[in-house]
């Protein structure tokens, strides 16, 4: 499709030609818009022959982020009117492929057909202003999710007092009951009792606070997940500190 683009290019000044290559361009450049389309309404990637300007990882245990990357060699050239309305394809899909394996109930995951078809005839002032709504749509869908579904402000929270210890009086009470415990060697320590200990030292805590932080941090109106301190979990790790001072310099 570039090569013929380029070639068009060339043409500019025998209208037969350029308007031939036109026409060419127009018919071998719809499999290419089909997918463009399908990956910023609906996320989905159907590239059979690795032909499309978005690829997925080979790695299944890539983070989010890194799961798909653009290819700039696929790009289609002379299609996107800026650098910006590039850029936003490769969120855009990304985006509803994050509400996708959410699956938040009463979410789609996809947007609502707006009856624009992508064809390489199309105005870039069109193609740039379907890229961007396309963008907004999935954005804002992305974090109602986030927020109203899975109550994220009070996950942020939640991390901000136990992880962050911004009230770290539960973590003193949880080294002072497993102090014990944790003198002993690792392969010998009971996770269970530990769990134990942990969930104790969050539920003193919580007594001697005042309700009002748990009524402004946990939002009992929203629809979906309410997150709990009693949700914290006591895991191990496959190192000590020293090796992790080490690590981090």
């Amino acid at each position: 499709l570039n090569a013929l683009h380029r070639l068009k290019e060339t043409y500019r000044g025998d209208a037969v030609g350029h308007k031939l290559l036109g026409r060419i361009l127009c018919e071998v450049s719809r499999p290419y818009l089909n997918m463009l389309q399908q990956w910023l309404e609906h996320g989905i990637l159907d590239d059979v022959n690795g032909e499309f300007m978005v690829q997925k990882s080979a790695k299944t245990k890539e983070a989010w982020e890194d799961c798909f990357a653009l290819r700039p060699e696929h790009v289609l050239e002379g299609y996107f009117s800026t650098c910006q309305t590039q850029d936003q394809v490769l969120p855009t899909g990304r985006y509803w492929q994050a509400i996708q394996s959410c699956e938040s109930k009463g979410r789609t995951g996809s947007s609502i057909p707006s009856g624009f078809r992508m064809r390489y005839e199309a105005s870039p002032s069109k193609v740039s202003a379907y890229v961007h709504a396309q963008y907004l749509k999935a954005s804002q869908e992305l974090s109602t999710m986030l927020l109203e579904d899975y109550n994220l402000m009070g996950t942020l929270k939640l991390v901000k007092r136990y992880f962050l210890l911004d009230q770290g009086d539960f973590f003193v009470n949880f080294m002072d009951a497993a102090e014990t415990d944790l003198c002993v060697p690792r392969g010998k320590i009971s996770t269970g009792r530990l769990q134990h200990f942990l969930g104790l030292s969050v539920q003193l805590t919580e007594h001697k606070t005042s309700d009002a932080w748990a009524d402004s941090t946990l939002d009992t109106s929203t629809k979906g997940l309410t997150p709990s301190a009693q949700d914290l979990r006591c895991r191990l790790a496959d190192f000590g500190l020293i090796d992790r001072l080490a690590r981090l310099h």
